[in-house]
């Protein structure tokens, strides 16, 4: 009815303010990096100053494109949800702006990375926000989940090394689990001819303890690969990252989305590198105990966990669990 609009809208803002309040820190702080840019004296202005407007017409860019996501918390588009799904749809593919590298400016290096990760920060916690269900809705975050996790597929090749494309930035791992977050993290590279690692967590029910569960084994892992040591004989660990798996695929045969298991396929030596991190695992307290399955599938030099309900508990969950959002409320009642 008409007069629950008001209420709809004022509980998505309310459910969802700790999403805005993180992208507005995120957006404010891009003022840190202006202010460090412009305290050079006069006669160095000049050689920065093409840099600066760079900078500056990316921030500007993330900033519009956030005030866009902000507006979708709206009133009239909270219940109207075939049209905040089209915004967000578009916002979606809009966030997908390649952070450039700004290699071709006469700066200095640490300049140039700090500018790239503060933007890539404002793409990261916007693409966070588009691929969680409680703040965008079921149709859009599996739409941007499934195209998020495609691209992180196409990079676990077939040859000597798991890792194919251009290398990505590496997030060392912090001493305890960060907020939860949809992002694929490079927790390590690794040697190259080491055995490439991703660590899964299963989105849904339980995510935040399913997350800090994922992300303290990749640390680890992480931790293992970084020494640059074999952690047993002829076993060296390659990149370490952490992923979700999204609902969507949590049913696909393909992907072990039951329990805390380590994945091996037929290939050679790869059973015996599961069992060696089975056992570094084993050696974290913290940590539940990591069962060993065989695939079917066949890839070289990569292997995978997965941090995710058990077998029981797996056959419950459904897209139910997520339908008490009010996006997926005002989607309901629209449909109705």
């Amino acid at each position: 009815m008409p007069t629950e609009e008001p209420d709809r809208a004022g509980d998505l803002m309310e459910k969802f303010s700790g999403t805005i309040t993180k992208l507005t820190v995120i957006v404010g702080g891009v003022v840190a990096l202006n202010t460090a840019i412009t305290t050079f004296s006069n006669d160095r202005v000049a050689r920065f100053s093409a840099f600066r407007q760079a900078v500056a017409a990316e921030e500007s860019y993330w900033k519009a494109l956030y005030d866009d996501y902000q507006s979708t918390f709206d009133a009239e588009l909270a219940v109207d949800v075939p049209r905040r799904e089209a915004k967000l749809f578009a916002i979606s593919n809009l966030a997908n702006h390649p952070v450039p590298s700004f290699e071709e400016y006469g700066v200095s290096a640490g300049l140039k990375q700090e500018a790239r990760l503060r933007l890539a920060a404002m793409q990261g916690s916007l693409l966070d926000a588009l691929r969680d269900r409680r703040a965008s809705g079921k149709r859009v975050a599996d739409a941007v989940n499934a195209a998020a996790f495609a691209v992180d597929e196409a990079s676990v090749g077939t040859g000597t090394g798991a890792t194919t494309g251009p290398a990505a930035p590496v997030t060392p791992p912090s001493r305890t689990a960060p907020a939860v977050s949809y992002q694929t993290k490079v927790l390590a590279a690794g040697r190259k001819e080491g055995w490439d690692i991703d660590v899964f967590w299963c989105q849904g029910s339980g995510e935040a303890e399913l997350y800090a569960t994922a992300y303290q084994a990749a640390a680890e892992l992480a931790r293992l690969s970084t020494a640059g040591q074999p952690i047993e004989p002829g076993v060296i660990l390659g990149r370490v990252r952490l992923r979700s798996l999204p609902v969507r695929f949590q049913q696909d045969p393909g992907y072990a989305a039951r329990d805390t298991v380590l994945v091996y396929d037929g290939g050679r030596g790869e059973k015996e590198a599961a069992e060696a991190l089975r056992r570094r695992l084993r050696d974290r307290p913290q940590l539940p105990p990591f069962a060993l399955v065989p695939s079917t599938g066949r890839s070289q030099w990569y292997l995978s966990a997965f941090v995710c309900p058990p077998a029981a508990a797996r056959a419950t969950v459904s897209d139910a669990d997520f339908e008490e959002s009010a996006v997926s409320e005002a989607a309901a009642a629209t449909a109705d």
